[in-house]
């Protein structure tokens, strides 16, 4: 199986789902049919992979989606439960067919909805537990919930965390500032310091991500100069390489275990979900896990061998309707080089 860079799986899986949009393979109304090939328009150009609002037919937490992005095999499952779970919030709406987000409610709804969680997560995952679909803030008020994780999986008190990508360049960048153009260098400071900053807001404090920094090989916060100017970059290994995957990493070492979501001392993992096609991914990942002390913390989940292996799942469970449903999955959104 052959790997891309960011840009080359970009384009291939854009013109992929571009196609599949445009065949009848996700079963439109036939008030929507005709709207098939219509692109949605951003930045005055054409995005074939993104559904128009000619087909956007419903709004979860006032965010306008189209049904059209889950698979008709439980389409009507995935919209019931977006509706009895309005905590879940959608990273933008769901109208892109490349939606990491959209991607995991494929995947996980129809089995929440068959009542297969432990069996499931047990023989896909390797963790015999049940599924929470996340979608909380990193500042939560202090519940301890601030995952901004896409799922975990409780496996008896041990939480495993898990993030989903799939088109996304990278692992999620510090902020720019938008005055200067340059990393917000204060706020995220004080968020390794664990700092009130700013007027966000007086009376709270940032969480400190600075506590991590003894699991790391060397992971410091110090690529700037007094000006604030961000340092050329070293060998170092710095809080701005992997800043989401260092967050996530953070809460599961740290924050929910603080906060008595699970034991202190049953730390679950933080796991992170791709395609094996994607190098760009692979290639962040990697490095990141090579400066652990301890890296078996962290797991890398290919959602190719996800597919194949929720594919058996059903098919020893003799379901039927399930075996379909993960045949689709696999058609519609990983099999871009045929």
């Amino acid at each position: 199986m052959s790997m891309y860079n960011s840009k080359k799986f970009n384009e291939l899986v854009y013109q992929h789902l571009s196609k599949i949009k445009s065949e009848n393979i996700l079963v439109y109304d036939e008030k929507h049919i005709k709207y098939k090939n219509m692109p949605y328009m951003y930045n005055e150009k054409p995005k074939y992979y993104i559904f128009p609002n000619e087909v956007c037919d419903f709004y979860h937490q006032n965010k306008i989606c189209s049904k059209y992005s889950y698979l008709p095999t439980y389409r009507n499952d995935i919209i019931q439960y977006l509706k009895e779970n309005t905590r879940i919030e959608l990273h933008k709406g769901q109208r892109h067919l490349n939606s990491s987000q959209g991607i995991v409610l494929n995947f996980l709804v129809p089995i929440i909805v068959e009542n297969l969680e432990c069996e499931f997560t047990k023989e896909v995952f390797g963790i015999e537990g049940n599924i929470t679909i996340e979608h909380t803030m990193e500042d939560d008020g202090g519940t301890g919930r601030g995952t901004e994780v896409d799922f975990s999986i409780l496996e008896g008190d041990k939480l495993h965390l898990f993030e989903a990508k799939f088109t996304e360049s990278n692992f999620g960048t510090v902020s720019i500032n938008t005055k200067n153009k340059e990393y917000d260098i204060n706020k995220y400071r004080a968020k390794w310091n664990g700092t009130s900053y700013g007027m966000i807001n007086q009376s709270s404090k940032i969480v400190c991500y600075s506590k991590v920094e003894k699991y790391f090989k060397e992971l410091t916060c110090d690529r700037y100069d007094n000006d604030n100017k961000l340092l050329p970059k070293s060998n170092q290994f710095t809080y701005f390489d992997s800043y989401q995957l260092i967050r996530n990493f953070y809460n599961t070492l740290f924050k929910l275990h603080e906060n008595q979501i699970v034991k202190r001392n049953n730390i679950g993992t933080m796991n992170v979900l791709i395609s094996e096609r994607h190098q760009t991914q692979t290639q962040e990942f990697l490095h990141f896990k090579k400066q652990l002390v301890d890296n078996r913390l962290v797991q890398l989940n290919y959602w190719e061998s996800l597919c194949e292996r929720a594919i058996l799942f059903s098919e020893n469970q003799q379901n039927s309707k399930l075996k379909e449903h993960y045949q689709l999955f696999k058609e519609v959104f990983l099999d871009f080089e045929n």
